[in-house]
């Protein structure tokens, strides 16, 4: 840094030409003390006993059949702590930001990190045996809890099953929201809308619009840099917002010194920036979306939309199919890898984006002065996110119901489809590369890589599936589902749409808690079960008949006349094995 001063000074540049050099030595010397300190988080302490001052990262998180889960940052690195018992309550109270004084022990992984855990930069787990709560975090952290709790206040003023709908639309805390609604919004292509993302700090820009006219160039660039910062402390930075806050706050500052830059320079500069202070993000599956969805914008929105032909009646459909075209296009060969294509998200996003907007837009202007004046204004200043979100749910429940009516690999129609409209725009784009052998190559390549990625059908024979860790048998067309009380039902259900399994023959609890009949609700109501049991006595469930089994009893289950499944109660506990004659 000091040899580029020196040629600074030396050279006979103006002051402010200087100060740019000093400037972008100050950050090139940054970028490698940066990146150092993010890899050197995943370097775990030894085994052993700690007594120190822990920060929340995250907002505390009821898991099923894990208690209260929830990432803390201790001596510089941060651990996955599950708790329960009195030192959950007092977690569950606290929020990202919070410290508390703790003794317990730290372990490392005792394999390979996983990839999920590099992501969140996490160097291990914890056990906590005590905890003391010593105060809310640094004023930031702070205000961002003060914000959140309004929002959740005013929020109380919409139906019960819409509040946590919300507070996904507008601050990505996906907390509370029913596994059967997020099915939903999955199967529906729709799931970007309960969890923040870049399109949410645009949304933000848009409100604060009006109080930015009449500023000067410079005051209009702080403001706007204030508030998006702010936007990512009440979102706990989240990749995704992350990206496209860094992204609008380059595009502010280019705007205020009069050198507007386009969107695919920004996005490179953004991403490129982030990497090189935070090589980590490559494995964080929000960051690519955002990235891959922006990236598809900024190359293809413009050109489908000029190449659309729509009657006189509906172009004004033009823009926001052109954007969903596009975004899906940049986003496809992830969501294959992924499992998550997705063959109506088109149409639900065209249906479901209008109304969704405004939600994001309103919630931000209205959810705070909510809070403060309590009901029922709060009820009344709601009024038009309850309606919009009606509709955006109803969308995701019926183009949900659509795809689960037809349990077939979309993927391919669907690559097919978005594949055509990438070649019939590369064909008459003059920017793009000019042989016909450049442009015709793009159909196979993509159609390999899909292929490569796309999830494979597993079969059923009693292992734990997917991540969801649930014991599953099929014999032809009947399928039998084991259920834990670790089995949390969001999962559940995916890996159920994964498999397009339509109905359940047997569903067996194997052990009666509040956890697992919480877990058994969701799948009720989003499937046909033929056969519910569990150990204890007959009851019914949701208007279903459940078969309850004492200690010693057997069930058996016939396929088509052949003794299939054997359900037997032990201990209160139910197991279920093959009957192999």
């Amino acid at each position: 840094m000091c040899a580029v001063a020196s040629l600074a000074a030396a050279l006979k540049v103006d002051q402010a030409a200087r100060r740019r050099v000093l400037l972008c030595a100050l950050i090139i010397s940054a970028l490698p003390i940066l990146a150092l300190r993010s890899l050197e988080g995943l370097v775990p302490r030894q085994e052993g006993s700690i007594a120190a001052v822990a920060q929340l990262v995250t907002d505390p998180e009821e898991r099923f059949g894990q208690g209260t889960q929830v990432i803390l940052r201790v001596q510089g690195k941060r651990y996955r702590v599950s708790v329960r018992g009195p030192t959950e309550q007092q977690i569950a109270r606290g929020a990202a930001g919070s410290r508390y004084l703790i003794t317990g022990t730290v372990r490392p992984w005792p394999g390979a990190v996983p990839s999920w855990a590099v992501a969140k930069h996490l160097a291990g787990n914890a056990t906590i045996r005590s905890v003391k709560f010593v105060d809310h975090g640094s004023w930031p952290w702070r205000s961002a809890v003060w914000v959140r709790q309004r929002m959740a206040t005013g929020a109380r003023g919409l139906p019960v099953e819409q509040r946590p709908l919300f507070g996904g639309f507008v601050l990505g805390d996906d907390r509370g929201q029913r596994a059967e609604i997020t099915d939903d919004f999955r199967a529906a292509g729709l799931s970007h809308l309960l969890v923040v993302s870049g399109q949410n700090v645009a949304f933000v820009l848009a409100a604060i619009a009006p109080l930015l006219h009449g500023l000067g160039p410079r005051s209009r660039a702080t403001l706007a840099i204030v508030v998006i910062v702010s936007f990512a402390f009440l979102t706990r930075f989240e990749p995704s917002v992350l990206r496209a806050s860094v992204m609008a706050g380059a595009a502010v500052m280019a705007r205020a010194t009069l050198s507007p830059q386009r969107s695919l320079r920004l996005l490179c500069l953004s991403v490129v920036g982030l990497i090189l202070i935070d090589p980590l993000l490559c494995w964080s599956i929000g960051f690519g979306l955002s990235v891959a969805a922006t990236a598809g914008l900024a190359l293809l929105s413009g050109p489908i939309e000029r190449r659309l032909r729509l009657p006189h009646s509906v172009r004004w459909l033009r823009a926001p199919l052109a954007a969903t075209l596009a975004a899906q296009i940049g986003t496809f060969p992830l969501l294959v890898g992924l499992g998550g294509v997705s063959p109506v998200s088109i149409v639900a996003n065209l249906l479901a984006l209008p109304a969704a907007e405004p939600v994001m837009v309103w919630g931000v202007i209205i959810g705070v002065p909510a809070g403060l004046v309590g009901q029922p204004a709060s009820s009344l200043l709601h009024a038009p996110d309850r309606v919009l979100m009606w509709w955006i749910a109803n969308v995701a429940r019926i183009c949900a119901a659509i795809v689960r009516r037809h349990p077939v690999q979309w993927w391919w129609p669907t690559a097919v489809a978005l594949l055509c409209v990438l070649l019939f725009t590369l064909r008459q784009g003059r920017s793009w590369p000019p042989t016909r052998l450049t442009r015709w190559m793009v159909l196979p390549a993509v159609a390999l890589v899909g292929f490569a990625l796309s999830p494979r059908t597993t079969p059923l024979g009693g292992e734990s599936l997917g991540r969801s860790r649930t014991a599953m048998w099929r014999e032809g067309s009947s399928v039998a589902m084991l259920l834990r009380p670790s089995t949390d039902p969001n999962r559940a259900l995916a890996d159920l749409r994964s498999l397009r399994i339509t109905a359940l023959h047997l569903v067996v609890v194997e052990k009666s808690t509040n956890q697992t009949w919480s877990s058994v609700g969701p799948i009720l109501a989003r499937f046909r079960v033929s056969l519910l049991v569990q150990c204890g006595i007959n009851s019914t469930m949701n208007g279903r008949q459940v078969i309850g089994l004492q200690d010693g009893d057997q069930l058996r289950v016939a396929h088509q006349k052949r003794s299939w499944l054997v359900v037997t109660c032990e201990r209160g506990k139910a197991s279920v094995t093959t009957d192999d004659p």
